[in-house]
């Protein structure tokens, strides 16, 4: 018994003694470029690359980086200018799965704070336009929030309203369908992906005022029963630029200093789990 277990450990010490080999995953390709995941088409999850505003083009790429779709789109609006795109989608705004749609939201340059919003096809023709319009991410005060495109049984909806602190709210409905984003049997209804951000569904009670902003935003929380946690500002790369204690107090300011003007999600986060993605502008 003694020998068998000398033998034993001899055997596990000569096996610790050998290298292990690092697990690996299959490399598909290695490049310097950011981009972000692009899982609303149907033909698959593809690569975007970020958007530049000037360029009037954003380029999809498939996993291996070949080019797989070039969206096109014009100048923006005269005293305006494109602040980001979102919504591309095969489905949605047209029936032809053969093409892809998309958003771009425009702001005016002296105020960035009325806007317009455009979807275009690839092509570069205009589909739909309302200016001056502003996507709903909730109606006022402690309000529900909700996403300002959804689906309602088979029938598909966009809510905007004129400004964006403002109404008339105008709902339209939609030609398509949201694809199915998490195709594990659960198609969501907050929104399109692009780089990992959905455009912004406010959890019940929550609200992020004023919203654009240049020093200070507000969050709210009015009976909206998210425990302690955190908040953090999210960019459109999908880097976190600030965080914060989320205090679930009814009102909680928030510095905005040193972020550059665009585009960020707040992400609220509690109990390992984000509860909410509200949608934030930052001008300057």
């Amino acid at each position: 018994m003694i020998t068998h277990g000398l033998r034993s450990l001899s055997t596990l010490a000569l096996l610790l003694s050998i290298p292990l080999a690092h697990a690996q995953f299959p490399v598909i390709t290695q490049t310097s470029e950011g981009f972000r995941a692009l899982s609303s088409l149907g033909s698959g999850t593809k690569l975007f690359r970020g958007f530049n505003p000037e360029s009037g083009q954003a380029t999809i790429l498939n996993l291996d980086l070949s080019v797989h779709r070039v969206l096109n789109f014009p100048a923006a609006p005269a005293n305006m200018y494109w602040s980001e795109i979102n919504y591309i989608t095969e489905e949605l705004f047209d029936t032809d799965p053969a093409t892809i749609e998309f958003m771009l939201v425009a702001f005016d340059e002296e105020t960035s704070t009325n806007g317009a919003i455009f979807v275009y096809r690839e092509n570069g023709t205009e589909v739909f336009s309302q200016m001056p319009g502003s996507l709903v991410g909730g109606l006022s005060g402690g309000t529900m929030g909700f996403a300002p495109i959804f689906q309602d049984g088979d029938q598909a909806y966009m809510i905007i309203r004129q400004s964006t602190f403002v109404g008339p709210i105008t709902y339209y409905a939609l030609p398509g369908t949201l694809p199915c984003m998490d195709c594990h049997g659960a198609p969501t209804t907050d929104g399109l992906v692009t780089g990992g951000l959905g455009s912004g569904t406010i959890s019940t009670g929550l609200v992020l005022y004023p919203n654009p902003s240049a020093s200070e935003v507000v969050l709210a929380c009015t009976a909206c029963q998210i425990g302690a946690g955190t908040v953090s500002i999210v960019d459109a790369a999908g880097r976190t630029v600030a965080e914060h204690s989320f205090l679930g107090a009814e009102r909680q300011a928030m510095n905005l200093h040193g972020l550059p003007a665009g585009a960020y999600v707040c992400l609220v986060s509690a109990d390992g789990r984000t509860k909410a993605r509200l949608p934030l502008q930052v001008v300057r």
